[in-house]
């Protein structure tokens, strides 16, 4: 479900989860956003704090987006996508441009450009984005970030570089990080809801600033704040460069917001059925090295842990196994990677992603179909 509708200086869109307003006469900022459920309706963000609301701070005067008019240009409008661009003037030297991404499936992108004039010149003190939820009366409440710093994970052969992330954290948490994180999420569950019943999530491309080369100082700072729990990417801090024009600045942030799944076949709304919040899972793990001289096999590594041999394969999970799993109630089935000729596991050995026996894989997703269960497959990407 995507529908929109454009009424004066308002674009309304609505999907299965969620309802968005754009306002054209503050900026063609978000000026509502709302989570469905089958119960009612979330109001997540509202009017009085446009959102992101790009500020900057200058010698002797500061403003927002939010604070002058938008242009508006419908690029794309289908039932899979809607694509639509923004232009505004700030302060008579900068032209703000936004372009936005709405699917269907609960995701929202916008790539954004802050221009200087050609030969104008600016002192950006500060420059930051802001979204301020209102989220706090919720009755559950967890915190989720991903950071920017390494964290090395060893394994037996090799030593694997990841992201530190940081999930299940209290509402009361406070975040004050040095960059600008990647992605910072809320899981969301109201009176009316057993658990938790969306996820409202935030993300942003690149670590880069409002001058200093791209490298200057930026910051992420999280956390309650007057009621409500705000995000606030700093996107320079406490800087004294003078910006001389052209200059161009350029990211792109996202939101993501999901609905527990209430339903399951094809004439569930993608919104709903394409996730698995509130779903109930079993992954399901056997064995997966293969001998062999040759590749794909041939790359299997001695150990695969330090605490035990590798685990050979030697057969595909009966398909009773399938109907174990819906007896106990399960709706998605994961499928570890022994499903593929060679599992791939970040690149020990690498993967080649081709189904080891395809009328086995039929008859196993067959099966679970009968049984309205969802299947995904394990995948490491390398």
């Amino acid at each position: 479900m995507l529908n929109v509708a454009q009424k004066r200086n308002l674009i309304h869109a609505e999907t299965a989860t969620a309802i968005l307003e754009w306002d054209l006469t503050r900026g063609g900022q978000l000026t509502k956003f709302s989570l469905k459920s089958e119960r009612g309706i979330r109001e997540v963000l509202v009017g009085d704090v446009p959102a992101p609301n790009l500020t900057l701070e200058m010698p002797g005067r500061c403003f927002s987006v939010a604070d002058v008019p938008a242009k508006a240009r419908i690029i794309r409008k289908k039932k899979d996508r809607f694509t639509f661009a923004t232009t505004a003037r700030l302060d008579g030297i900068f032209t703000f441009e936004q372009e936005f991404d709405l699917f269907p499936e609960g995701g929202l992108f916008c790539e954004m450009g802050l221009f200087l004039d050609k030969e104008k010149t600016a002192k950006i003190r500060n420059a930051e984005m802001r979204f301020s939820m209102d989220v706090m009366s919720a009755r559950n409440v967890l915190v989720n970030w991903i950071s920017r710093d390494v964290l090395l994970k060893q394994d037996v052969t090799c030593i694997h570089v990841l992201a530190t992330q940081n999930h299940a954290l209290p509402r009361t948490e406070s975040i004050d990080e040095p960059y600008l994180l990647p992605f910072v999420g809320l899981d969301l569950g109201w009176e009316d809801s057993r658990y938790f019943s969306h996820k409202f999530e935030m993300i942003i491309e690149d670590c880069t600033s409002i001058g200093g080369q791209m490298k200057a100082p930026v910051r992420t700072v999280a956390g309650p704040k007057d009621g409500r729990w705000e995000l606030v990417w700093k996107l320079c801090e406490d800087s004294s460069e003078r910006l001389t024009g052209p200059f161009l600045y350029r990211n792109r942030w996202g939101l993501f917001f999901g609905a527990a799944r209430t339903g399951a076949g094809a004439k569930t709304d993608p919104a709903r059925r394409n996730n698995l919040l509130g779903s109930r899972v079993c992954h399901v793990m056997y064995p997966y090295v293969r001998k062999g001289d040759e590749w794909p096999w041939g790359s299997v590594p001695v150990r695969q842990t330090f605490y035990q041999d590798a685990q050979i394969a030697k057969e595909n999970p009966p398909l009773k196994r399938v109907d174990e799993a819906a007896k106990c109630g399960a709706n998605v089935l994961i499928l570890h990677q022994f499903w593929m000729r060679q599992a791939g596991s970040n690149g020990e050995p690498m993967a080649d992603y081709q189904v080891n026996d395809p009328k086995w894989f039929k008859a196993f997703v067959g099966l679970a179909h009968k049984h309205c269960m969802r299947v995904l497959l394990y995948m490491r990407c390398i």
